[in-house]
């Protein structure tokens, strides 16, 4: 059993989750804060094996389907590390790729968007396109843009600094 802490200052948010987690096999929510002071002695009291910590979308609310693919990447890959089981590199690898399964569909979900727009779009535009924070697209559009998988390039006005756009790869 993976055993949960739920920490989010509004309590309609934290009860919502709790009872998401609540549902899935293999999970259990030992307790739920709404400070970070409750946080911390929940954490310590129950030693959860996983917290669940809210993050602040001012935009647009998370969808129970992403952190149900959430949980379930984490219980794939805590399956594969346990105390009783010695792992070698091979072993850690397999659970690290698991762990990493969902963020890499969520940057082949956000290269394909920017594949699939007729014009260059801003990380805001993709985070709308396919329900996400600005800040999870910005964070996979840097890696996909080292990677050469998409192109940035600035656009600027007037004032202040450039807006930085994202096409597909120059080719």
């Amino acid at each position: 059993m993976i055993r949960v802490l739920v920490v989010d200052d509004d309590f309609r948010v934290a009860d919502l989750h709790a009872s998401i987690v609540g549902r899935l096999p293999s999970f259990e929510v030992v307790a739920i804060a709404h400070t970070a002071a409750q946080a911390v002695a929940s954490s310590r009291l129950h030693e959860p094996d996983l917290v669940l910590l809210a993050e602040y979308l001012p935009d647009r609310r998370g969808t129970p389907a992403q952190l149900v693919e959430r949980l379930v990447a984490y219980a794939r890959s805590s399956e594969q590390v346990t105390p009783e089981r010695r792992l070698d590199q091979v072993g850690i690898d397999r659970a690290l790729v698991t762990l990493r399964a969902e963020e890499n569909l969520m940057a082949r979900r956000i290269r394909d968007a920017v594949n699939a727009a007729a014009e260059p779009l801003t990380a805001a535009e993709v985070a709308s396109a396919i329900g996400v924070s600005r800040a999870t697209a910005q964070r996979h559009l840097a890696r996909l843009t080292r990677g050469g998988a998409v192109r940035l390039s600035p656009r600027y006005g007037t004032a202040g600094r450039p807006e930085h756009l994202y096409g597909p790869p120059s080719g």
